[in-house]
């Protein structure tokens, strides 16, 4: 199987144990929609119904049950062949990484200490950057691997979207809003928004901007962040509104002061929030950077079961 096989088979896995498609993509960071139709196409690789859906639960059907036990098979054997072949070819020296800052609480440290176990012949040193600062130094050569928001380069590059999430709206928690499990974009037309600067993250700012104006408003941009940790400050103060990834309604559960803060899904919309990992094909860390690439996603995938 090729490595979009791979990945379908990770992505079954996470369904078949967590036996809901909503939970399984949360754990993979990616939209369920998305992980859906990987499901759907795998089925249609394979020519079997692998789950049982209803409105209430998915079932493995018999074929499915019996690919649980093979793929967990096949995916480690397929990682371990990876490994082997890997420590005898140019996976070796120095691996700069750029990160934005909430891939720290999407499993990053976690994929670094794996992939250094699996690679000691590899030094990696992690860079937090914003988006537009990983661009210009990938170009410049001083990262070997850019982990950001739609990260462009003048020389041709490898681009992997890593997490594919849904968007939420975090509100104070007094808001009149606050109640409502979620809200469409239109609803929030009148209200005071919190947003990235728009030299630090030109994806995300221009993202909320068209989320706004395919909902028929210009949006009413109140305060201008450079991290996402000062944007859900300015919300638990009250100052406004921010439309954010929905990995922070997870993070926020953990906060002392998550009871001053509430998300709402954002609904109707097909817009997420990707991450992608990016090198650049002919550079000199290019087989390094791949496999950590695929270190991480291995990673989410096992994370998620």
């Amino acid at each position: 199987m090729d490595d979009l096989s791979l990945r379908r088979l990770r992505y079954f896995l996470a369904v078949a144990e967590h036996r809901h498609f909503g939970k399984a993509a949360a754990r993979l960071f990616i939209a369920q929609p998305s992980l859906s139709a990987e499901v759907k196409r795998l089925e249609r690789d394979l020519g079997v119904t692998l789950f049982e859906r209803s409105s209430r639960a998915v079932r493995l059907t018999p074929a499915g049950a019996r690919l649980q036990d093979d793929a967990a098979r096949l995916l480690a054997e397929a990682g371990a062949l990876r490994r082997n072949v890997l420590r005898t070819s140019a996976v070796s020296g120095r691996l700069t990484i750029g990160f934005v800052n909430t891939m720290l609480h999407r499993g990053l440290p976690e994929a670094a200490r794996v992939f250094s176990a699996a690679y000691p012949e590899v030094e990696i040193h992690l860079v937090e950057l914003s988006s537009a600062e990983q661009a210009a130094k990938l170009d410049a050569g001083e990262i070997d691997l850019a982990i950001g928001h739609n990260v462009r380069t003048a020389a041709p590059a490898v681009s992997v979207v890593v997490v594919d999430e849904q968007f939420a709206v975090a509100l104070p928690a007094e808001h009149h809003l606050a109640q409502a499990p979620s809200l469409a974009v239109g609803q929030l037309a009148e209200e005071a928004l919190v947003v990235f600067r728009r030299e630090v993250s030109p994806h995300y700012h221009d993202t909320v901007i068209a989320l706004c104006v395919s909902a028929g408003f210009s949006p009413r941009i109140h305060h201008e962040v450079m991290v996402w940790q000062s944007a859900i400050a300015l919300v638990e103060d009250g100052l406004g509104i921010a439309i954010v990834p929905s990995v922070h309604a997870r993070l926020a559960a953990t906060r002392p002061t998550s009871r001053r803060l509430v998300f709402a899904e954002l609904s109707a919309t097909k817009i997420t929030s990707k991450t992608y990992g990016r090198y650049l094909a002919a550079g000199p860390a290019a087989p390094a950077a791949r496999e950590f690439l695929s270190a991480l996603m291995r990673y989410l995938a096992a994370s998620a079961r």
